[in-house]
C-alpha cells in the first residue's frame, strides 16, 4: 500500500516527510491555514529526496539510534550550519562519517538537535541525539559547509515477529551470560592484585617482624586487604558501582525506543510474539551500544535496513564477545568449555 502525505500544492512546494519527525504536524497545519484550503495529495515517492545538512565526523565517532553527543561548535561555518539546520530543517542534521580517503560513508545517522546553548565567548553547546537514518544520494554544496540530498532508511519489518522474538531472547540471555562472566573476570583481576600486594608487603618487611608478616596474611585470607597503584587502600570491587554490559543495553534500549520516530506496520495481527516492531528494533540497535564493539559492526548495523538480519547480525557479535570473554577466564584458571556457544565449538570441532 503507498502512503499519501499531504503537502501545499501551489509555486512554492513544501515537501514533508517523516525525516523531520518532530516538527511535521506543526508546520502541516500552520501551512493548511495559511494557504485558504489549496491542498493537493502527493505520492509519497515525489517527496523521497530532502535537503539535509552535514555535520562531518570522524569514522570512529559514529553512534547510533538514541545515543546522544555533546558538542561545541565555535567555528563560523559550523555556525553557520547550525543555523541553517534550525531554521530551515527542524533541527534535523546529518552525521558525515569522514573515512580515510576523505569520503563520506553514504548511509547516515539522522540526528535531532535535542538542547543547545549559546555563549558568545566559547560559541554553542549542542547536543545531537539519532532519531533515524538516512542514505545521502547526493553532495550539493562544500563550502562553506556541507549540505546534500538524502532519502530516509526505513526498516524491511517481517510480516510475523516471532522469529525476531526468538533471535531477541538469544540477545538477553547473551547479555545477562556475560555481565556474569565480566563479574567473574573482574574479580579474579582483583585476586590476582592482592596477592601480588601481599607478596610485596612481605618482602618489604623485615625479617624479624613476625607479627607484622601475620597480620598481612590474616587480611590476606579474609579478603581485607587491599592496596591501590599508588600503595593507598581503596574499597575493592563493588558489584552496584561497576557498569557491566547488562545495565548499559538496557539503558541504551531505553533511549532508542523514545527516540524511535518510524511508523511501524505488522500485517500479522494473529502473531503470538510477546514484543512489537518497535521493541525489537531497540533491542536491535541497543544490542549494539555496548563496550568494546568493533567500529566495523556499528557501521554494518547502520547500513542494514532489515529488522531480522540487524538482530541476527547483532545475536553473532555478542556470541563472539562472550567467546573472547570465555578465553580470557580460561587463561585465568577459571574457564569452562561449556561456555564457549555451540557456534564457536562447531567452528573448532570443523578444524
Amino acid at each position: 500500500m503507498e502512503a499519501l502525505i499531504f503537502a501545499i500544492s501551489m509555486s512554492g512546494v513544501m515537501l514533508v516527510s517523516t525525516v523531520y519527525s518532530r516538527q511535521v504536524l506543526r508546520t502541516l497545519v500552520t501551512s493548511v491555514e495559511k494557504m485558504e484550503g489549496k491542498i493537493g495529495i502527493l505520492d509519497a515517492t515525489a517527496l523521497g529526496r530532502r535537503p539535509i545538512c552535514v555535520l562531518p565526523f570522524p569514522y570512529d565517532d559514529l553512534i547510533v539510534q538514541g545515543q546522544t553527543k555533546q558538542l561545541r561548535l565555535y567555528e563560523d561555518r559550523f555556525i553557520e550550519l547550525f543555523e541553517k539546520c534550525q531554521n530551515e530543517h527542524y533541527g534535523m542534521l546529518c552525521m558525515g562519517l569522514l573515512t580515510d580517503s576523505s569520503g563520506i560513508v553514504q548511509t547516515s545517522a539522522l540526528c535531532e538537535v535535542e538542547d543547545f546553548n549559546r555563549s558568545d565567548e566559547f560559541g554553542i553547546f549542542v547536543t545531537l541525539r539519532v532519531v533515524g537514518r538516512v542514505k545521502l544520494l547526493e553532495l550539493t554544496q562544500m563550502n562553506p559547509f556541507i549540505t546534500g540530498v538524502c532519502s530516509e532508511v526505513i526498516d524491511e519489518i517481517p510480516p510475523s515477529l516471532d522469529l525476531p522474538n526468538m533471535v531477541a531472547d538469544g540477545i538477553d540471555s547473551l547479555l545477562n551470560e556475560i555481565s556474569v562472566m565480566e563479574l567473574r573476570l573482574l574479580q579474579a583481576k582483583e585476586y590476582k592484585e592482592q596477592q601480588e600486594a601481599k607478596e610485596d608487603a612481605l618482602d618489604a618487611l623485615p625479617d624479624g617482624d613476625i607479627k607484622a608478616r601475620e597480620r598481612i596474611v590474616k587480611a590476606a585470607l579474609e579478603g581485607n586487604l587491599q592496596v591501590s597503584e599508588d600503595g593507598s587502600p581503596y574499597s575493592g570491587v563493588n558489584d552496584e558501582d561497576i557498569t557491566f554490559q547488562k545495565s548499559v543495553f538496557e539503558n541504551a534500549y531505553s533511549d532508542a525506543f523514545e527516540a524511535d520516530a518510524q511508523g511501524f506496520i505488522v500485517s500479522d495481527p494473529s502473531s503470538t510474539s510477546g514484543r512489537s516492531a518497535k521493541e525489537l528494533t531497540a533491542i536491535s540497535w541497543a544490542a549494539f551500544c555496548v563496550d568494546d564493539l568493533k567500529i566495523t559492526d556499528r557501521i554494518q548495523a547502520l547500513d542494514c535496513d532489515n529488522l531480522f538480519d540487524r538482530l541476527k547480525l547483532a545475536a553473532h557479535i555478542l556470541r563472539g564477545k562472550k567467546n573472547m570473554i570465555a578465553a580470557k577466564l580460561a587463561l585465568a584458571g577459571l574457564g569452562d568449555p561449556s561456555e564457549l556457544s555451540e557456534e564457536d565449538n562447531d567452528e573448532k570441532s570443523d578444524t
